[in-house]
C-alpha cells in the first residue's frame, strides 16, 4: 500500500454485497446504447440547418454532457462492479469525479434555460420569434453553462479521492473536517439540484397556466396555418423538454440523496447506494434515445439523415 501510495496509485477494496454479473453486462449495454444515443443526436441536430435552433442547441448540449459522462465515470464504476480494487493513479480518480460533476452540472443548467426559453415562446409569441433566432445569444449561454460547471466541478477535482466504503471516487475530506463535506454537499444538492429544479417547475407551472387559461385568440394571434402550426410545434417541444427534465429529476434524486445521507449521519442502504450510482447512468444513456421517441422532428431528422448516407 505504501509504494502503491508514493506512486500516486490507490489500491483498496471496499465493502460491497455480491454483484451478479448480469448487472454490469446491463450497465455495459445501456453504456453503448447511449453513446450510440448521443451521437445520433448530435448528428441529428448539427446536420440538419432547420434543427439549428435555441432549444436544440441546448439538447445538443444536454447530448454532448451525456456523453462526457459515459466516456470516463460510466467504464470506471462498471469495472469496479466486476473488480472491488481500485487500482489506478490518484489524478485518474480526481480527473472522473471532475468530468462527472461538469457533466451533471451542465445538463441540469441546460435543462433550465431551456425551461425559460420554452416559457419565453409561449409566453411572449410577437417577441419570442426574435428571441428564437438568437442563436448567437443562446452560444453564449451555452458557454457560459460549462465554464461555470467546469469551475463549480473544482472541488471535486482538487478533493477527489476514494470512499474505502462506498467504493466510489468523490469528494473527500479529513475526519476532523466534517463540517466541510457537510457544507460541500449542501451546496451541490441546492446549485446542482433544488435550485435548477424550483426553476424549471415555476416555469413549466406559468406555461401550463397561460395555455390552460389563454383562449385561441391570445394563443394565436395571427390565426393563419403557418402560425397555428408555428406554436403547435413550440407547444410540443415543450413537452418533450418537460418529459427529459422529469427522468432528469427522478434519475438524479436517489444520488443526491445519498451522499446527503453519506455526509451527514454516515449511514447507507446497498439500494441506495446502488440506485445512487446506477440511476444517472440510466439517465445519460437513455436521455436522448428518450428525446427521439417523443419528438417526431428528431425521429424524422435522424431517419432522414440515414437515408442520406446510403444514398
Amino acid at each position: 500500500m505504501a509504494d502503491d501510495l508514493a506512486a500516486g496509485t490507490t489500491a483498496v477494496s471496499y465493502q460491497s454485497e455480491y454483484v451478479s454479473p448480469s448487472v454490469p453486462a446491463l450497465l455495459s449495454l445501456l453504456g453503448s446504447l447511449g453513446f450510440v444515443g448521443n451521437v445520433c443526436m448530435v448528428h441529428a441536430i448539427a446536420a440538419h440547418r432547420k434543427m439549428r435552433t435555441v432549444p436544440n442547441l441546448l439538447i445538443l448540449n444536454i447530448a454532448v454532457a451525456c456523453q462526457v459522462y459515459l466516456l470516463l465515470p460510466v467504464p470506471f464504476y462498471v469495472g469496479r462492479l466486476f473488480n472491488s480494487l481500485w487500482d489506478v493513479p490518484n489524478g485518474l480518480c480526481k480527473f472522473e469525479a471532475y468530468l462527472a460533476a461538469v457533466a451533471g452540472y451542465v445538463s441540469v443548467f441546460a435543462l433550465t434555460v431551456l425551461s425559460w426559453d420554452r416559457h419565453e415562446v409561449l409566453s411572449l409569441p410577437k417577441e419570442a420569434r426574435h428571441k428564437e433566432t438568437s442563436y448567437a445569444m443562446a452560444s453564449s449561454q451555452a458557454m457560459a453553462m460549462w465554464l461555470g460547471a467546469a469551475v463549480l466541478a473544482l472541488p471535486s477535482l482538487v478533493f477527489g479521492k476514494v470512499d474505502f466504503i462506498a467504493g466510489v471516487c468523490r469528494f473527500s475530506t479529513k475526519p476532523d473536517e466534517t463540517s466541510i463535506k457537510q457544507g460541500f454537499e449542501i451546496l451541490r444538492f441546492l446549485i446542482g439540484y433544488a435550485f435548477p429544479l424550483i426553476i424549471m417547475a415555476s416555469y413549466y407551472l406559468k406555461i401550463a397556466v397561460n395555455v390552460y387559461c389563454g383562449t385561441d385568440a391570445k394563443r394565436f394571434p395571427d390565426p393563419s396555418d403557418a402560425t397555428v402550426s408555428l406554436v403547435r410545434d413550440r407547444e410540443r417541444l415543450t413537452v418533450t423538454a418537460l418529459i427529459v427534465s422529469v427522468f432528469f429529476t427522478v434519475c438524479w434524486l436517489p444520488y443526491f440523496s445519498y451522499f446527503m445521507l453519506l455526509a451527514y449521519f454516515a449511514q447507507w442502504s446497498q439500494a441506495l447506494r446502488d440506485a445512487a450510482l446506477i440511476m444517472p447512468i440510466v439517465n445519460m444513456c437513455l436521455t436522448s434515445w428518450l428525446v427521439f421517441a417523443v419528438s417526431s422532428r428528431h425521429r424524422e431528422c435522424l431517419c432522414s439523415g440515414w437515408r442520406s448516407s446510403k444514398d
